[in-house]
């Protein structure tokens, strides 16, 4: 679905906390429709980033194929596949291939690649196009003016009033605390003039905030891990892991990982683990911290992780709500300031990617000021959804990669011995939430909603 656009926007004045992969995509797209943006960061431009993969399924693919020059200016690795790996033998247990006509029909492939890359060639896209980009600059609080306009205070005791406040710094940033946690939605008291037996009563959406609960999960702990393919190649054992430029989905008891080759310099492995409580920091180091676990694994696997040349533990606490705009509609989150997806699953980069292309796309429909709460507010509904189903799928596929031994697990190993283009209903309830993840379009999803509800609210 493609949904023509006005052929101008009325510009408004965006400042975007956090020169993140999502930020720097959300300048560029709102800089080249017409709105003045800043990027706000606290750290240096040329900051050592940390090496870590981008996993780019079809439906992140087709959104940076719509940046210029993508394919010449980063290098991206093709995944033939996934290989479902038992972590305690390196035995494949499953093997997809993603055949070329369902790719064809899902309009990309399944891209690899590095995230410093990505991050290099965003910097200079966005300093070509002359996006005001401001490096060293830390923003404190947020205010607003009597007007109601947003007005970000830094660290120097500067302040930039702006029209609307777009978070991208990421799940540790000042951002989310903008946007208050709102407390669970109270069920409607029943009147006495209504039926009782009506299907408007039954049919009360339930709290975002309760089916998060109902996910069982509060904390995902683990690390990602860097390592150099030459240093693995001196190691018959490991070496063999490098044989395949399928992803490699691993699977042990209590964790779950994914590892791959996204550049040549660069093989990437995570591993997580899920706690159905809140996790509780140790300071220890977390190949100590997952000494238990990581002693399951193969000694290849082992070994491996010992090169690695860089490693970072990843900690990540499920939301306490899924508001990602605040009441007064000045301020919405992007990326993992608004929501997080688990680091070791299939879908991690998908969140920032399609929430900086949904929300320019939305805002490239502005045409008067006041529609800007109503297009905010569509963000608002068509993230929300997506990023429970997003969130759903990764948190059901990771307790079932980490099933210990039992009959449980037997037949999990058999259902994913099933080809991703076999017929038949077993193959089907295995990849039907992946081949939906696949053909998720954030752009379609916006023009749907303005075609079904925007165009009448504005």
């Amino acid at each position: 679905m493609s949904v023509p656009l006005p052929d101008s926007v009325l510009p408004i004045k965006c400042l975007i906390v956090g020169a993140s992969f999502e930020g720097l995509i959300a300048a560029y797209l709102l800089h080249r429709d017409g709105h003045q943006v800043t990027v706000i960061d606290k750290g240096s431009e040329d900051r050592r980033v940390f090496e870590r993969g981008i996993r780019s399924p079809p439906n992140v693919a087709r959104l940076l194929n719509r940046l210029p020059n993508i394919h010449s200016e980063v290098k991206q690795l093709t995944a033939p596949g996934i290989e479902f790996m038992e972590g305690r033998s390196l035995n494949i247990v499953g093997k997809t291939e993603f055949f070329g006509s369902i790719m064809r029909d899902l309009g990309s492939n399944f891209y690899l690649a590095s995230h410093v890359h990505i991050m290099r060639y965003l910097r200079r896209l966005c300093r070509e196009e002359k996006v005001d980009l401001r490096y060293h600059q830390e923003v404190v609080r947020l205010s607003s003016t009597a007007s109601g306009k947003p007005v970000l205070h830094l660290k120097s005791g500067k302040t930039i009033e702006g029209d609307l406040v777009i978070g991208a710094d990421g799940t540790n940033g000042i951002s989310r605390s903008f946007i208050p946690v709102h407390p669970p939605q109270q069920p409607k008291e029943e009147s006495e003039d209504e039926d009782s037996d009506s299907d408007s009563d039954d049919s009360q959406e339930e709290d975002p905030v309760d089916k998060l609960n109902k996910l069982g999960v509060r904390s995902i702990v683990g690390a990602t891990f860097a390592i150099r393919p030459t240093d693995m190649r001196k190691n018959p054992r490991v070496a063999q892991l490098l044989e395949s430029d399928s992803i490699k989905v691993w699977m042990e008891s209590n964790t779950a990982g994914v590892s791959c080759l996204h550049e040549k310099d660069a093989y990437i492995f995570t591993l997580g683990k899920v706690y159905q409580d809140d996790y509780v920091e140790t300071g220890m180091d977390v190949r100590e911290e997952l000494r238990e676990e990581l002693g399951i694994y193969h000694p290849a696997i082992q070994e491996m992780l010992d090169m690695a040349y860089e490693y970072r533990k990843e900690i990540q606490r499920m939301p306490e709500s899924m508001t990602i705009v605040d009441k007064t509609k000045k301020v919405a989150l992007l990326g993992n300031a608004a929501f997080l997806s688990p680091f070791c699953g299939a879908y991690n980069d998908c969140i920032p990617f399609e929430s900086a292309f949904t929300l320019a796309r939305l805002l490239s429909r502005l045409q008067k000021r006041s529609a800007l709460p109503t297009l905010l507010d569509g963000f608002q509904k068509i993230r929300t959804f997506r990023n429970f189903q997003t969130l759903d799928s990764e948190v059901s596929g990771t307790r079932l990669l980490s099933l210990p031994p039992g009959p449980y697990r037997e037949g999990r190993d058999q259902a994913l011995g099933l080809p991703l283009d076999q017929e038949g209903d077993e193959a089907a309830e295995i990849w039907a939430k992946t081949l939906m993840q696949f053909d998720y379009d954030a752009i379609d999803a916006a023009d749907e909603w303005w075609l079904q509800w925007g165009q009448f609210l504005v």
